[in-house]
């Protein structure tokens, strides 16, 4: 990947050089003022917003002076990658405003509070006060260096081939042998011994999960680049259910991370829970979604999730009389359709029971009672 690297971190100095140069042209200047315009944007129907606020956040923006459309490119992750340093999701930008439920109306109202004119840019955090003063401090501290260029400073290599940024690059005063730690004799012995323990390359990885669980090569790929493949083995082995926990750790929590919901705070041991209990037919492997979603906002465990969300297997004859009750509500559309009418008898009963019984058995056994009726289904 060296070359790639190379040829990726090229271009993104060669855009930033040439921000720079339209910024030095433009006379920019960035703004240490932060202005808060929670009062503002109370009435904001932006999820971001509107969770920062109801946790008892602030929304806070200051003014870019001469940035106005250098955010859309390169700069604008490279600002958000600093505000993540003070543990905040992201920050929002002019360039790409309105947007994210942040209306044309509200971003008259920004740009009016900030002062901002027609070369302009601003940038805006919500959440807890403190997280987003610090956030709002690193934006504009490196919004103060891209006009001056391309910054010194450590950066992480990603898997595709990009860079993200790290920390400072470190000055000469680090760069001498250390004096208070004795030197380390590596011998013969030691590296044998470090070379029996080397993890499995993510290469080796990648071909084991696909042939051993049968998982498409691209949910093993997402599973290793999230760093879920350690969990999705525990619980693809304990629950035998291989392809149900692949999709939960992968789509499905991809789902959920974009609702603002941090799934990975779920420990390993409550995710084995939630397999357990499905591998249990406690509930349908559609409620797991749910249940991810309520084991995080109340902080409990997949049994407490289920039951707060009303969900469980139903007895074989309970659910066969809420069948027989669909099939003999719909019965003229039956007559009608005849085996067209399956999927529309899907819709209802999924929609009745679903997290309560698997959708391949409520397709099963509403194909049998089209069937003592007449109706010819395909296999």
């Amino acid at each position: 990947m060296m070359a790639t690297y190379v040829e990726t971190e090229a271009t993104r100095q060669q855009t930033l050089t040439d921000v720079a140069d339209t910024l030095q042209a433009r006379k920019a200047s960035v703004d240490d003022a932060v202005h808060n315009l929670t009062a503002k944007l109370a009435a904001s129907e932006s999820k971001v917003v509107t969770r920062a606020l109801a946790s008892g956040g602030q929304v806070l923006g200051t003014r870019l002076h001469g940035f106005r459309g250098t955010l859309k490119g390169k700069l604008g992750p490279e600002l958000a990658a600093h505000a993540r340093i003070a543990g905040v999701g992201g920050i929002f930008h002019s360039d790409e405003l309105p947007g994210y439920g942040i209306t044309d109306a509200e971003v008259a109202v920004i740009a009016a509070t900030l002062a901002v004119g027609p070369e302009d840019a601003f940038v805006l955090v919500a959440d807890e006060e403190t997280k987003a003063r610090e956030a709002l401090a690193e934006v504009v501290a490196r919004a103060k260096r891209a006009i001056e260029g391309v910054t010194a400073e450590t950066r992480d290599p990603k898997p595709d081939g990009t860079t993200v940024y790290s920390r400072p690059l470190p000055g000469r005063a680090r760069m001498y042998p250390e004096t208070d730690v004795p030197p380390i004799r590596i011998t013969k012995e030691r590296l044998d011994r470090l070379r029996a323990m080397l993890p499995e390359m993510p290469e080796v990885r990648l071909e084991r999960l696909v042939k051993e669980f049968g998982i498409p090569r691209q949910q093993a790929a997402q599973l290793l680049e999230d760093g879920y493949d350690a969990e999705f083995e525990a619980i693809a082995r304990e629950s035998g259910d291989a392809q149900v926990a692949a999709n939960a750790l992968t789509y499905q929590f991809s789902e959920i991370r974009r609702e603002g919901i941090d799934v990975d705070a779920l420990a390993l041991d409550r995710l084995r829970e939630v397999f357990r209990l499905h591998r249990q037919g406690a509930f349908a492997k559609e409620a797991i979604p749910d249940i991810l979603r309520q084991m995080v906002r109340e902080d409990a465990t997949a049994s407490a999730a289920a039951a707060a969300l009303g969900l469980g297997a139903l007895r074989d004859q309970d659910l066969d009389a809420i069948l027989d009750e669909i099939v003999a509500a719909h019965d003229a559309m039956i007559r009608e359709r005849g085996d067209k009418a399956l999927g529309p008898l899907m819709g209802v009963a999924m929609e009745r029971l679903r997290g309560k019984v698997d959708g391949r058995v409520l397709n099963e056994k509403l194909r049998q009672r089209l069937a003592a009726r007449g109706a010819h289904l395909p296999p």
